[in-house]
C-alpha cells in the first residue's frame, strides 16, 4: 500500500489513461501497441512519481496534506525508493522505445520526465511559474498516445489535444489550492494564495476553465466524428465545467471548493471517456 501511495497510482493510471485517449483518438483501434503504450506511460508516470516523492521528501513534513506520505512519515527507506522509481522510469522508457512506427514516443517520455522531475520539481521551491512547465509535463502524455497511433506533431488536433491538457491542468491545481489554502497559506514554499486574494484566484481559474472549453470545442471540429455523437460526448464537459466557471465568478458560498473540484474533474473526464468509447464503437 506505501509503494501504491508513494507512486501515487491512481493519478498514474488517469496519466496512462491520457495516453490511451491520445491514442484512440487517432486511431480508433483496440491492438496490442495500446497496451504496450499504457503500461510504457504507466511506468514511466509511477517513476517521475517516486522520483517526485525522494525529492520533496522534507517539504511534504511540513504540510497536513501530505505529511503522512510514506517517505515523509519514514516508512520507506529513501534509497530503496530512489532505486525502485528509477527502475520504473526505464522500464517505462524501453516500452515507449518499443511503441509505434518512430521514436516520438520515447523522446516525448524522455521529455517529461525531465519536465517533471528536473524542472518542475526543484524549480516549485522558487517561483510559482514553474506552474507551467509541469502543465507542460502534464500534457505531453495524450500526445505520446498520439505519436504512437501513426500521428504526426505538425496536425493541428495534436496541438490542440495538447493544448486542452495544459489548459486543463491550471484550473485543476488552482482548485487544489482553494481546497487546501490553509496548507498553501502556511507553507515555506511560493504560493499563489499567499500573493492573490482567494476570491481572485478563483477567477482566475475560471477563466482558464472558460479558456479550454474554447480548446475543446475547436478540437470538436477537427475531429472526424458525426455531429451528433460529438455533441453528447462534450455535453458533461461544457456542461459541468461552466458550472464551475459561472459558480467562480459569482460570489456563491453554497458549492466549496472540493465540490467544485469534484464536479470539474469528472465532467472533464467523462466527455474524455465518452469520446473515445464512440472512436472504439467505429473500429
Amino acid at each position: 500500500m506505501d509503494w501504491m501511495r508513494l507512486v501515487k497510482l491512481p493519478l498514474c493510471l488517469l496519466v496512462a489513461c491520457s495516453a490511451l485517449w491520445g491514442y484512440v483518438l487517432h486511431s480508433p483501434r483496440c491492438d496490442w501497441p495500446l497496451l504496450v503504450l499504457f503500461c510504457g506511460v504507466l511506468l514511466l508516470a509511477c517513476g517521475a512519481a517516486g522520483l517526485n516523492s525522494v525529492q520533496e521528501r522534507e517539504i511534504d513534513r511540513l504540510y497536513t496534506r501530505t505529511q503522512n506520505r510514506p517517505l515523509a512519515a519514514g516508512r520507506l527507506p529513501v534509497r530503496q525508493t530512489l532505486v525502485g522509481s528509477l527502475l520504473l522510469t526505464g522500464a517505462g522508457l524501453l516500452l515507449l522505445a518499443r511503441v509505434g512506427p518512430n521514436f516520438f514516443p520515447f523522446f516525448l517520455g524522455i521529455s517529461a520526465a525531465i519536465l517533471y522531475n528536473g524542472v518542475y520539481t526543484p524549480l516549485k521551491q522558487l517561483s510559482v511559474l514553474t506552474l507551467f512547465p509541469g502543465g507542460v509535463a502534464g500534457a505531453i502524455p495524450p500526445l505520446i498516445g498520439w505519436t504512437a497511433a501513426g500521428g504526426s506533431l505538425f496536425e493541428v488536433q495534436a496541438w490542440l489535444v495538447f493544448t486542452l491538457f495544459f489548459l486543463w491542468q491550471i484550473p485543476h491545481y488552482l482548485l487544489i489550492i482553494l481546497r487546501h489554502r490553509q496548507d498553501f497559506s502556511q507553507g515555506t514554499t511560493p504560493s499563489l494564495i499567499r500573493m492573490i486574494p482567494a476570491a481572485r484566484l478563483q477567477h482566475i481559474a475560471a477563466v482558464w476553465i472558460f479558456a479550454s472549453l474554447v480548446v475543446a470545442l475547436l478540437l470538436a471540429q477537427q475531429c472526424a466524428i458525426p455531429p451528433a455523437a460529438l455533441s453528447l460526448a462534450f455535453v458533461p464537459m461544457v456542461a459541468g465545467m461552466a458550472f464551475c466557471g459561472l459558480l467562480l465568478l459569482s460570489k456563491q458560498t453554497r458549492f466549496g471548493p472540493t465540490t467544485l473540484y469534484r464536479i470539474f474533474n469528472l465532467s472533464f473526464f467523462c466527455s474524455l471517456l465518452s469520446m473515445a468509447l464512440h472512436q472504439l464503437s467505429l473500429s
